[in-house]
């Protein structure tokens, strides 16, 4: 990777851009589609306002290049117990392949263990989708199991 990349809380600036990720197919990738959410882009202007998309049970950070560039989003999550967390990306696709997901996901581990309370991540990825699990298991100190056929998948029934 020859950019450099950092994370930083969503401006408002980003969230016309991050509304492409509801709006177009190609923005959100093949595994991440759900139709035209329109309602999803403005929750996330009004959560924007609250509480700039940083918040007790769902928190969202820009993935930003060196030139400015807003190229996705980190997402993290609670998950049960106490200290536990789903961490997620998305890269807009004229970014993806490049390591700045490798990147990101790696600021976003070391960021959490050192701010929260987290003692434990999980990612959810694909298993057709070898970069996920590269970039997961690169940017993750101790990768331990993995849940098949937990999520459907539109082509070929269920997947993990």
């Amino acid at each position: 990777m020859d950019r450099q990349v950092r994370l930083r809380p969503v401006e408002e600036s980003d969230l016309a851009l991050l509304a492409r990720f509801e709006w177009d197919p190609d923005a959100a990738g093949e595994f991440q589609w759900f139709g035209f959410r329109m309602d999803k882009a403005r929750t996330l202007e009004r959560r924007w306002r609250d509480d700039g998309l940083i918040g007790d049970e769902t928190s969202y950070l820009a993935v930003v290049l060196d030139d400015g560039t807003c190229a996705g989003l980190v997402d993290w999550r609670r998950v049960g117990s106490f200290g536990n967390y789903e961490i997620g990306i998305v890269l807009f696709p004229e970014h993806r392949g490049h390591g700045i997901g490798t990147e990101a996901q790696r600021q976003l581990v070391s960021y959490l263990f050192s701010t929260t309370t987290a003692h434990r991540l999980q990612a959810g990825t694909v298993s057709t989708t070898s970069p996920s699990r590269s970039r997961w298991n690169a940017s993750a100190s101790n990768a331990r199991g993995s849940a098949g056929k937990s999520i459907f998948l539109p082509d070929d029934g269920v997947s993990g």
